[in-house]
């Protein structure tokens, strides 16, 4: 925000929080984590539903063929085609998949309260220095005043 009559930027409290909420390292890093967190439990999810898998094949063969040396030879072609689906569907694996959705539900729930603690802790740690600067510029103020009228 310009200042009343400076023309320079004035730095504020709000302004300096949402500058650091924007670009301090330890937030991308926890919202990082944040989203492996929710990846993976969609992965863990991810084991209730059914697989389907397809596969296919082709191979073609041409050669002189030779069974016996006193008969002619004879080209012979080969070709051979094979294709392939399965699907499977878990039916019960005795707790295996519900522990793990469990597990990485609570995963990506305390990585989020993770993020938000960082947040907050960005937040103090700005709001601490910019109003220390203010102090320290106050007891700067008060400091030279004070030379001033002794000398």
């Amino acid at each position: 925000a310009p200042a009343d009559g400076g023309g320079l930027d004035t730095l504020t409290v709000e302004h300096a929080v949402r500058l650091a909420l924007d670009h301090h390292p330890s937030l991308r890093s926890a919202d990082a984590n944040t989203r492996g967190a929710v990846a993976g439990h969609k992965g863990a999810v991810a084991g209730y539903l059914p697989a389907i898998n397809f596969s296919a094949s082709a191979t073609h063969t041409e050669g002189v063929f030779v069974f016996n040396p006193s008969v002619p030879s004879r080209n012979q072609i080969y070709s051979t085609y094979a294709g392939g689906f399965q699907a499977q569907q878990l039916l019960f694996d005795f707790g295996k998949t519900i522990n793990r959705v469990s597990a990485s539900t609570n995963l990506a729930d305390a990585a989020a309260s993770d993020y938000l603690s960082a947040r907050e802790l960005v937040k103090a740690n700005v709001q601490i220095a910019y109003y220390g600067l203010l102090a320290a510029r106050g007891v700067a103020e008060v400091n030279d005043e004070a030379v001033n009228e002794a000398g």
